[in-house]
């Protein structure tokens, strides 16, 4: 593998360490600044029961909320179809919130949370919780675990960047595109667990990286550690275990022994990535009867990878209402870099390719690969990180006004439309624009339309269980293509901003909300 100097004359800066700290602490500060300071979803309220089970009662099982996201053990308890590693982590936000709850009073709580006092609970989209400090508290402050996380996944990324090219300006460059002009930004408000997920990726990389540069043992165990986590995160971790591995393969092939204390580097890794595989199956065996059995199976949609590959991958990235390039501007730079990546280091490249490619084709098949109600397509924003590396090396090949002018605009271009998604609650402008401006969706699961997706990027909408059964779609009604996905308009649902600012109903700011009080 090669890593080596791009252009002479710019190599890694000595205070590296204090660049990271500065990019850490940038992110966290805009981020704060376009803080919701609230849960959104059902999925997130299912985390945080998780969160609260394992600081309240040491336990893992919760109080299942309507039948969603949760499947129930033999024993009769429920248990949430996420993975353990985030809610084990958000634990000090939750005790935060625990500690501080009594220092406002409820209404100032509610205040802060943004309920109001004639509002119900659908305005945190159904939540079911009391409006109470102690509710509120642990809440509010579990909200920012992703900021947090968001702001460190940028820094080690820059590490990684510099790791790679060793050329600062240009890994300082490729970080703020992806932290700034990618939706790494509006996501990282929601308590989602993709970010977590591939922040334990990115440090199994930056390690790896450290270890191919330097062999010591304690990389390796690192790496095998942070992957291993990444699947007690999320399960679809494991789509970008075969790109690390094609980095990894030819160096541990060739590495001595010596140089990590006698043991081989592949036991190394292995061993804590194993543990934590053991650790998520005999979960898997204990609350839901089998190995391989997960809590999606009890959900009334399953788990099935029915949609035509062809229109998964078209709503992924060119879609309006979820494609990448559309909510990741500055990410259309990476198409640039692949060349001079490829022409450095081929192993590098493979497995950067892998770790892009092969998460999309799979969740293009997925039936819900749209999200549901979200921002962006949440569902690959593990890869989004990984586009960073080709548009460093592009960066670090030619260190030009031209190229740096480029970049300057696609994240100029990427902060506005991050500015848009971190503005609004993103399940309360859905719920505006799909039920009040409804002529422009249609209802994905009916008993009629979800058995039907507009078919390889046609209006002939076919029936799955009767190939042979198709019925034309008006343009105005054509559902994006995929069944099961809530409310998903073929049509652009970004031109009704206008409309609801002027009405004043999506703003959706914290710091607003505590301005607006005072």
């Amino acid at each position: 593998m090669v890593i080596g100097p791009f252009a002479a004359g710019i190599s890694i800066a000595p205070d590296h360490l204090k660049n990271a700290t500065l990019i850490f602490l940038a992110a966290l500060a805009v981020y704060t600044l376009t803080a919701g300071g609230h849960l959104y979803s059902p999925d997130e309220e299912i985390l945080f029961r998780t969160t609260r089970s394992i600081y309240e009662d040491r336990d893992l099982a919760i109080e299942p909320l309507g039948g969603f996201a949760t499947a129930r053990a033999d024993d009769g308890r429920e248990f949430a179809q996420y993975g353990i590693g985030q809610p084990i982590l958000a634990v000090p936000f939750y005790a935060v919130g625990k500690w501080v709850a009594p220092l406002a009073s409820d209404a100032q709580w509610k205040s802060l949370y943004g309920i109001g006092d004639e509002e119900t609970s659908e305005t945190r989209i159904d939540l079911a919780f009391s409006p109470t400090a102690e509710q509120i508290a642990p809440r509010f402050f579990v909200s920012f675990f992703n900021i947090f996380i968001s702001a460190l996944l940028a820094a080690v990324l820059y590490r990684l960047l510099l790791d790679l090219t060793e050329h600062n300006f240009a890994s300082i460059l490729a970080t703020l595109l992806y932290a700034f002009g990618s939706f790494a930004w509006a996501h990282s408000r929601p308590f989602f667990t993709e970010t977590l997920a591939v922040f334990s990726m990115l440090l199994a990389w930056r390690w790896t990286v450290g270890w191919l540069k330097t062999p010591t043992a304690w990389r390796m165990i690192a790496a095998g550690a942070a992957a291993g986590f990444a699947a007690l995160v999320r399960m679809d971790s494991v789509l970008l275990y075969p790109g690390l591995a094609i980095v990894l393969l030819g160096p541990v092939r060739d590495a001595s022994r010596d140089q990590t204390g006698g043991v081989h580097p592949w036991i190394l890794f292995c061993v804590p990535a194993l543990l934590c595989g053991l650790i998520l199956l005999g979960l898997n065996k204990l609350h839901f009867g089998g190995f391989l059995a997960t809590g999606y199976s009890d959900q009334p949609e399953g788990v099935r990878f029915s949609t035509p590959v062809i229109a998964g991958l078209y709503g992924l990235l060119f879609s309006i209402g979820k494609g990448m390039f559309f909510f990741s501007p500055a990410l259309v730079v990476s198409f640039l870099g692949w060349s001079p990546m490829w022409s450095r280091d081929r192993a590098l490249t493979l497995g950067v390719a892998i770790c892009v490619a092969l998460p999309i084709l799979i969740l293009a098949k997925w039936q819900n690969w749209a999200g549901g109600w979200c921002w962006g397509p949440r569902h690959i924003v593990m890869i989004h990180p990984f586009l960073a590396i080709p548009i460093a090396m592009w960066l670090a090949e030619n260190w030009g006004r031209t190229r740096r002018l480029i970049a300057v605009g696609f994240l100029t271009v990427g902060v506005f439309v991050q500015l848009l998604g971190s503005s609004q609650d993103f399940m309360q402008y859905y719920r505006i624009y799909y039920r009040e401006y409804g002529r422009h969706a249609r209802v994905q699961y009916d008993a009629f339309d979800q058995e039907y997706w507009a078919r390889y990027l046609t209006l002939t909408a076919r029936n799955p269980s009767d190939l042979d059964q198709t019925r034309d779609v008006p343009i105005g009604y054509a559902p994006a293509p995929t069944q099961h996905s809530l409310y998903m308009p073929q049509v652009s649902q970004w031109s009704f901003y206008p409309k609801m600012w002027r009405q004043d109903r999506t703003l959706d700011n914290l710091w607003f909300r505590i301005a607006s009080e005072n």
